[in-house]
C-alpha cells in the first residue's frame, strides 16, 4: 500500500513545459548552428542527439537514421569524440541495431571505462540481444557509480520486471520518477506509463488509468501511453474504447507491429472486413521489412501460427529473428512457431529456458501453458495457464486457456475416481 501511495503522490508531479524548449525547436536551432559552423563535432552531437530523442517521442524511425547521420558526421570531425559515439550507439538502438550498438559500446567502454550514459546503453543493447548477466552486471556498475541515479534506476527497473520481480520494479520506477528533475515532458511520460504497465499487470486498472492518462497529459497523443491505455479499456471490457485508442495508437505511431494491434482490436470488436483488410496489409507491411533487424518479425510469426494458419512460414520467420537476438521474447515467439509446426518437445525446451529467467509475461505464460499440456507437462500446464489469466483475463489467448484448462481439469478429476 505505501508503493502504492507513493505513486499517486508522484502523479501530481508538475512538468515544466516551459523549462525546456521542445525537441522540434531545438532540432531547429541545432541544424542552425551547425550550418553555421559546420566544423564543430559538439554541434553535430547536440543535433544527433535531439534527432534521437524525437525519433522516440514520435516512434518516426526516420528521426534515428538523421540522428546516425549527424553522429557520424561529428566523428568523422573527431573520431575520438566521446558524446558523438554515444550519439551514435544511441541511432544504432534506435534502429535496432543491437548487435552493432553492442560492439561499439563494448569498445567504447573500454575505452571511458567510468562514463556512464556507456553502460546504460549496453544495458540496453544486452536487454535486447537476450544477454541478462551482462545487462544486469552493466546496470550494477551505473548504480555503484551514481546510487540514485536516472539511468541506472529505470535500467534496473526494467531488468527486475523481466525476472517477474514487478513490485521490485515499481519500487525502483518511483525512486526514478522521484529523481527526475521534471523539465522533460516526454521523459517524465515514458517513466509513468511504464509504471502504469507494471500496476495494470498486478490486476490494479484503476490506478494505471490514472497515471496513462496523467502521461499523456504531461505529453498528449504519446504512442507508448496509447498502447496501454488499450490494454486498460480490454481490462475493462470496455472494447469499442480500446478500438479508438488503437485507431489513435496506429495514427500517432504507423509501423506494422501496431497495425496488428488495430487488427486484433477489430477482430474483437466484430470488425470482420476491417480486421481482414488489415492483418492483410500488417502481413504484406511486415514481411517487407523482415530480413532487416528494425522488423515487426514477432508479431509476424504471432501472425502467421494463429490468424493466417501457416506455421511452417512462422517457423522460418522466426528461426531468422532467433539467429540475430536470444532475448526471452524471441524465443517465446519461436516456441509458438515450434509448437505450430508439431514440434512440441523442442518448444518445450525453449520456453523452459524463458521461463527460467523468471518472466511475469501472461502471453510467455500463455504460450508455456499450452505447450506443457501438448507435451504431457499437465500440472506444469495449469500453473502456467492459471498464472496467465490471473495477470490478463482479457488476453486474445484467454479463451483457448480457459478450454485447456477444463479439458485438464476433467483429465485430472477421471485420474481420481
Amino acid at each position: 500500500m505505501r508503493i502504492l501511495l507513493i505513486t499517486i503522490a508522484f502523479l501530481s508531479v508538475v512538468v515544466d513545459t516551459l523549462a525546456l524548449a521542445t525537441t522540434e525547436q531545438g532540432i531547429i536551432s541545432a541544424r542552425a548552428e551547425v550550418a553555421r559552423t559546420p566544423q564543430r563535432a559538439d554541434l553535430h552531437v547536440t543535433l544527433a542527439e535531439l534527432l534521437a530523442k524525437r525519433g522516440r517521442e514520435t516512434a518516426d524511425h526516420d528521426f534515428y537514421k538523421q540522428s546516425l547521420t549527424a553522429a557520424e558526421d561529428a566523428l568523422t570531425i573527431e573520431p575520438n569524440h566521446i558524446g558523438a559515439s554515444r550519439a551514435k550507439i544511441w541511432a544504432l538502438l534506435g534502429q535496432h541495431e543491437f548487435l552493432k550498438a553492442k560492439q561499439m559500446a563494448s569498445k567504447l567502454n573500454k575505452r571511458v571505462p567510468d562514463d556512464l550514459l556507456t553502460y546504460a546503453l549496453l544495458v540496453d543493447a544486452d536487454i535486447e540481444l537476450g544477454n541478462y548477466a551482462a545487462a544486469e552486471e552493466a546496470a550494477q556498475w551505473l548504480l555503484d557509480m551514481r546510487p540514485g541515479g536516472l539511468a541506472g534506476l529505470t535500467r534496473a527497473a526494467y531488468l527486475r520486471e523481466l525476472y517477474g520481480d514487478l513490485e521490485g520494479s515499481i519500487l525502483l520506477l518511483t525512486q526514478a520518477i522521484e529523481s527526475s528533475p521534471g523539465t522533460d515532458p516526454e521523459q517524465h511520460a515514458w517513466l509513468m506509463v511504464h509504471l502504469a504497465h507494471l500496476h495494470l499487470q498486478l490486476g490494479r486498472i484503476e490506478v494505471a488509468e490514472q497515471i496513462l492518462q496523467q502521461a499523456n497529459q504531461a505529453f498528449p497523443s504519446y504512442h507508448y501511453a496509447l498502447r496501454h491505455l488499450i490494454n486498460v479499456s480490454l481490462a475493462k471490457d470496455e472494447i469499442p474504447r480500446a478500438l479508438k485508442y488503437a485507431e489513435r495508437f496506429y495514427r500517432a505511431a504507423p509501423h506494422p507491429e501496431n497495425l496488428y494491434v488495430l487488427a486484433s482490436i477489430l477482430e474483437r470488436s466484430g470488425n470482420v472486413r476491417l480486421a481482414s483488410e488489415a492483418f492483410s496489409s500488417f502481413e504484406r507491411q511486415a514481411l517487407a521489412e523482415s530480413s532487416g533487424w528494425d522488423n515487426a518479425n514477432r508479431e509476424l510469426v504471432a501472425y502467421l501460427v494463429d490468424v493466417a494458419a501457416n506455421p511452417r512460414r512462422g517457423l522460418e520467420v522466426a528461426e531468422a529473428e532467433f539467429s540475430r537476438r536470444q532475448d526471452i521474447f524471441t524465443k517465446d515467439a519461436y516456441a509458438w512457431a515450434l509448437l505450430g509446426t508439431g514440434d512440441a518437445e523442442q518448444a518445450w525446451q525453449v520456453i523452459s529456458q524463458v521461463l527460467s529467467i523468471g518472466s511475469r509475461s501472461p502471453q510467455i505464460l500463455f504460450h508455456a501453458g499450452v505447450i506443457a499440456a501438448r507435451c504431457g507437462h499437465k500440472a506444469e500446464a495449469e500453473n502456467h495457464l492459471r498464472q496467465a489469466l490471473a495477470i490478463e483475463p482479457w488476453n486474445r489467448l484467454a479463451p483457448e486457456a480457459k478450454k485447456l484448462l477444463t479439458v485438464l481439469e476433467k483429465v485430472n478429476e477421471t485420474k481420481q475416481l
